[in-house]
């Protein structure tokens, strides 16, 4: 799995600019996770070149400073969804996207890969270490989710965040979980997903 990580929110707090609470080990479980395939994916680095990220980063404590100089770079133009491998399986850590790189997302049926970032890092380790787990766990939501989906006869994470009143990230996780439990279909280019549970 390859894993993008935004500079600012991400490692670094946007009110303050200091380092993000968690941050060491936040990074430590992103690299585990990734196997160390984890990119730069911020304003910062979108030429291809680290320089400026480590010059917004040279007051981090100086053990994750050498951790990042691991982090390889992504190019993009406009939009951050430039940068990312979409044919790969992804995640992406950002506090604030622009509204067409989260309609690109779900246009190829890549929202749910999008992991908002907010405040501070440790429900960002709580979400990375339910990774390898998520196969045998089932979320007390999913019956849920799945009578939801009938309900309403399509599925899309904004479906689940705002009817079951969760986090988006929760939401993204259950989305995912719907696609490999067979109840949602991938998506085909911008057709609306097959739903496989009826409305009776």
């Amino acid at each position: 799995m390859k894993i993008y990580l935004d500079i600012d929110g991400v490692f670094l707090d946007t009110k303050e600019y200091k380092q993000m609470p968690y941050l060491k080990e936040f990074l430590n479980k992103v690299f585990d996770v990734s196997k160390g395939e984890v990119y730069w994916l911020s304003t910062h680095t979108k030429h291809g070149e680290n320089d400026i990220a480590f010059y917004h980063l040279e007051d981090i404590d100086k053990d994750i400073q050498e951790m990042i100089k691991d982090i390889k770079n992504t190019k993009w133009d406009t939009l951050k969804t430039e940068g990312i491998d979409t044919d790969s399986e992804f995640l992406w850590f950002d506090d604030v996207i622009f509204q067409a790189e989260y309609n690109f997302l779900e246009s190829i049926g890549k929202e749910h890969c999008l992991v908002k970032v907010k405040d501070n890092l440790d429900e960002m380790i709580e979400y990375l270490n339910d990774i390898p787990t998520k196969k045998e766990e089932i979320d007390p939501l999913f019956e849920d989710a799945k009578n939801l989906i009938k309900e309403y006869g399509f599925a899309s994470v904004t479906l689940l965040h705002r009817k079951l009143k969760i986090g988006w990230n929760h939401a993204a996780r259950l989305f995912e979980r719907l696609k490999k439990e067979g109840v949602i279909e991938e998506r085909e280019g911008v057709k609306k997903r097959k739903i496989f549970v009826s409305k009776t």
